[in-house]
Formats: structure tokens, sequence, C-alpha cells
């Protein structure tokens, strides 16, 4: 993209990017934001509906003090892994080059896939179908479907 004036309006961390990785880069900042707002916005109205459906699985209606301060103990660890994992697939699809685009994708979207999985399992395990539905998903749609996209039209 240029400007009027002829100058890049992209970002110089996406300039160089062929169209594919930019997606890839794209998706791993969504991510990165997603483990922001956990850590950073997790007790707020912003997530009141996650928590409510917290308070109504394990406690039959809102969630109390204790539970709320451990959610808030928690909030910054699941944030802070997610913000590092999508850092971590964010610097594989910035800095590979040709060769190995292929491969730093398959790697990043093995990542996503994994998180999606074993998080998955454990919520349901927990009675915590909500967060399957309310977080996770979402998340993979957000993340994992660019991420796809970039792999498959990206030169073997």
């Amino acid at each position: 993209m240029r400007s009027e004036l002829g100058a890049s309006t992209t970002p110089r961390a996406f300039r160089d990017l062929r169209t594919p990785m930019r997606v890839a880069a794209i998706a791993s900042v969504m991510g990165m934001a997603s483990g922001l707002m956990i850590a950073v916005l997790g007790d707020t109205a912003v997530f009141r509906p996650l928590r409510d459906r917290l308070g109504d699985a394990h406690f039959g209606g809102d969630l109390p003090d204790a539970g709320r301060a451990l959610l808030r103990f928690f909030l910054g660890p699941i944030g802070g892994a997610t913000l590092g994992q999508f850092v971590l697939v964010f610097l594989w699809v910035r800095h590979t080059d040709a060769s190995g685009e292929r491969r730093a994708l398959g790697w990043a979207l093995t990542s996503v896939v994994l998180w999606f999985t074993f998080d998955s399992a454990i919520s349901v395990m927990a009675g915590a179908l909500f967060n399957l539905w309310m977080v996770n998903l979402p998340a993979l749609v957000l993340t994992a479907a660019p991420l796809a996209w970039a792999y498959w039209t990206t030169d073997r």
C-alpha cells in the first residue's frame, strides 16, 4: 500500500513479506493481542460472559470472591503463555527465508492445533464446555484458519 505521497503505509515488519506470510504474521499479531487481553482484561466486563459461565459451571451461580481471586491468579500466566506462543509464531513467520516458509508455517499451525486440542480436552473433562465455544473455537478461527491458508498457498 502507498499513500498519496508514495510512501508505504504498510508497517515495516510486514513490508517485505509475501502475501501468505503477511497473512500469517497478522494472525500471529491477533494471537498476541488475545494473550494481552486475557492477562490485562480477564477480570473486567470484557470477559464477564466467560466469568459468568465459570461461576455457573463450578459454583452454581456467581463466582465467589475466592474463585475470582484464583481466576485473576491464573489469567496472568495464561495470557502470558498465549502472548509468548504467538510472539514465537510471529518470529517464525517474520524471520524465515523463502525456502523455509512452508516449514515455519507448519510449525506455527502445529502449535495452535496442539494448544486447541489439549486445552479443549481439558476444558471438556473439567465440565467447562463454555471455554470451548467462547474461547477456543473463536481463537482457532482467528489464528489457525489464516495460518492454514498461508501454509496451503505457500510453494512446496
